[in-house]
């Protein structure tokens, strides 16, 4: 799967003496982060927001769409940045 995006080396994916793969899990992060980023943004430029159930147009940029399951719910939307890290 590596091999679609890059190649180990660029990626800091080694195999060592005891014939494990390891990570550099802070390059791997700073390398796959941008695409990932790109293909959410994608994902969100081509969904019709203003067709899903619960979101009233007229206040789709102040505030999120109201439901009954609580997908949007400010506790959510707070895990969202937390894990994120943008909280």
């Amino acid at each position: 799967m590596l091999g679609r995006v890059g190649t180990p080396e660029e990626y800091e994916v080694t195999r060592q003496i005891d014939n494990r793969l390891y990570i550099e899990p802070g390059i791997d992060i700073e390398k796959i982060l941008p695409p990932v980023l790109a293909a959410i943004n994608a994902v969100m430029d081509a969904t019709p927001v203003e067709t899903l159930a619960g979101v009233d147009i007229s206040k789709l940029l102040t505030k999120p769409p109201e439901n009954g399951d609580n997908t949007f719910s400010a506790a959510n939307r707070e895990r969202i940045r937390l894990l994120s890290g943008i909280a």
